[in-house]
């Protein structure tokens, strides 16, 4: 059986037209857009800015471009990394002063080296986390050189910084990890490019979400049904490298008529994949071992504490090690439902709530922080066991 599955717009696709169309003059139309907790974040500092964004399926964007922004204001990015971390190169690029600031949550996570980074280079920002105060109007004396190891959203806020500023360039000083991402930032800056800084545009098509498409892959996998997901290109076609998580689950044999097998693979340039994979891991024969992602415990959770500590209460024996999860399954049928966490974490929230779909009395508490990135998601599973089942 087939079932067809339609996901909302990409939040990584959507932040970053938003982004580039509220610096452009004039008026532009995104198709497809994500409205959730994250893309609400990236519309409500636009606006701060002064720019006009109506935020839906066909959203709006009225701008006066970079240089009619207001150039004083208090940002609040909410629980949004791409917000805070790609207007931060943004506001320093321009002219005024301003307050950027976020949640707790938002305040926990890495972006004091970008801060430091942009100093090295002229930049006057005060603070070295949330809440920051950005004084724009610098002029780069050199490239601005950023780690790659902790979030690839520095390199791409940086990116999106430079149509702004003749001679703004980036260099990473570490290995880059989610590559995927920053081809996307480039790829999405080029759409809205023009001779001088950004223009506006009639038209932006955003793909549908391949994270949010990955819940469904992967219960697919678990329930063992044929997922399609409405208007997702997957491998090499799509802007967004969470698409190739299909070749991932082929990997474990899903899709096949026999049992899923566990793998050793490095999810580097597929970081949002490792909750998801964990969660088809506990129903696979023998080990499965995800490696290169040591970063993710900065991400809205640590999140290979917090996949340790919850998808061992299924009983499963999952340990975090230094740059991943080593996950061993029970023998057949020794997996129970059980009461866990989402830690206030989307992701986590959504790759827990798929293991319910062969395990009866699964409850995630603080099922609500999937309206970070997929209001509908729980919905949409509900609509997806009925069609499985």
């Amino acid at each position: 059986m087939t079932v067809v599955v339609r996901v909302p717009g990409s939040k990584s696709i959507t932040n970053r037209a938003l982004l580039c169309a509220g610096l452009a003059h004039g008026r532009s139309e995104l198709h497809g857009a994500l409205v959730a907790g994250d893309t609400e974040a990236m519309a409500g500092a636009l606006s701060a800015l002064g720019v006009t964004v109506s935020l839906g399926e066909t959203t709006v964007v009225e701008s006066p471009g970079a240089g009619g922004l207001r150039d004083e204001a208090t940002i609040d990015a909410r629980s949004s990394g791409t917000t805070a971390r790609f207007l931060l190169p943004v506001l320093a690029a321009l002219s005024g002063r301003w307050v950027l600031d976020g949640s707790p949550q938002l305040r926990r996570r890495p972006i004091g080296e970008l801060a430091d980074a942009l100093r090295a280079v002229g930049a006057r920002i005060d603070g070295d986390s949330l809440p920051l105060v950005v004084h724009g109007g610098f002029t780069p004396s050199r490239p601005v050189r950023v780690r790659g190891d902790v979030t690839s959203q520095f390199v791409s806020g940086v990116l999106l910084a430079a149509p702004l500023l003749e001679g703004l360039m980036v260099q990473t000083t570490t290995d880059l990890v989610a590559a995927p991402y920053v081809r996307m930032t480039a790829a999405v800056i080029d759409a809205f490019r023009g001779p001088r800084g950004y223009r506006a545009v009639s038209r932006y098509d955003i793909e549908p979400d391949a994270s949010a498409a990955s819940y469904f892959f992967a219960a697919g996998a678990i329930a063992g049904c044929d997922v399609e997901i409405e208007g997702l290109r997957t491998g090499g076609s799509s802007l967004q490298g969470d698409a190739r998580f299909v070749d991932v689950l082929a990997d474990m044999g899903a899709g096949t008529q026999g049992p899923l097998r566990g793998i050793d693979v490095d999810l580097r340039d597929m970081p949002d994949m490792v909750l998801t994979l964990a969660a088809v891991a506990i129903f696979a024969e023998g080990r499965t071992l995800i490696r290169g992602v040591g970063f993710v415990r900065g991400h809205e959770s640590d999140r290979l504490a917090a996949a340790a500590s919850e998808f061992a209460k299924f009983g499963a024996r999952v340990e975090a090690t230094d740059d991943g999860l080593a996950i061993l399954p029970p023998p057949p049928g020794g997996l129970r439902g059980a009461l866990v966490d989402s830690h206030g974490d989307h992701r986590l929230a959504m790759s827990l709530g798929i293991v319910g779909l062969r395990v009866p009395g699964v409850e995630v508490a603080g099922a609500g922080a999937v309206d970070k990135t997929f209001p509908g998601f729980w919905d949409a599973l509900a609509t997806f066991r009925a069609s499985c089942t």
